[in-house]
C-alpha cells in the first residue's frame, strides 16, 4: 500500500470519526489525525465501533485495507494531507446521501420496497443506501428531491 492510498484512508477515517461523535468539522480532532494519524486512529476505534448507524460497517472496511505498520505515526502534509482532505470530503457526501434518501423516504411514510419501486432500484439497493454500505448516486438524492411525485 502506498503513502498516498494510506492517506485517503486516513481522510475517510477522520470524516467516520466526526460522524460518530457528532463533531462535525471539529478542528480538534482534524488536527490530531493530520498530527499523528496512528494514535487518533486507535482512540476513536471503540466509539467508531459502538456507534452503529453503518458507519462502523464503513470502518471496518477501510481499516481492512490497513496493516497496523501501515499507520502513519508522523503527520501529514503537504500532498498527502490534500490527498487526505479530499477523502474526507468525499466520505462525508457519500455518508449524508445515505442519510439524506432515508430522511426523504421517512417524512413520504413509504416502506424501502415502496421507495425502490419509485426509484427503480431494488429494496437490496435501498438498505445499502440506507446502512450506508454503498454510495448513493447523486443523481437518485437530486430525483427524489426535485420530484415531488416520487415521494407521494
Amino acid at each position: 500500500m502506498t503513502t498516498r492510498d494510506t492517506a485517503i484512508i486516513v481522510g475517510r477515517l477522520l470524516a467516520l470519526i466526526e460522524f460518530a461523535t457528532d463533531r462535525d468539522n471539529d478542528p480538534v480532532i482534524t488536527e490530531a489525525m493530520r498530527r499523528n494519524p496512528a494514535a487518533t486512529i486507535a482512540k476513536y476505534t471503540p466509539s467508531i465501533i459502538a456507534a452503529g448507524y453503518g458507519i462502523e460497517r464503513r470502518w471496518v472496511n477501510a481499516m481492512g485495507e490497513l496493516s497496523p505498520a501501515d499507520l502513519p505515526t508522523a503527520p501529514l502534509t503537504g500532498p498527502l494531507w490534500t490527498d487526505a482532505m479530499l477523502a474526507y470530503w468525499q466520505e462525508r457526501i457519500a455518508y449524508r446521501r445515505g442519510q439524506q434518501l432515508f430522511t426523504l423516504r421517512e417524512r413520504a411514510g413509504l416502506t424501502q420496497q415502496q421507495w425502490a419501486d419509485r426509484l427503480g432500484v431494488s429494496v437490496q439497493t435501498i438498505r445499502a443506501w440506507e446502512q450506508h454500505a454503498r454510495t448513493v448516486p447523486e443523481e437518485y438524492v437530486e430525483l427524489a428531491k426535485r420530484n415531488p411525485e416520487v415521494l407521494n
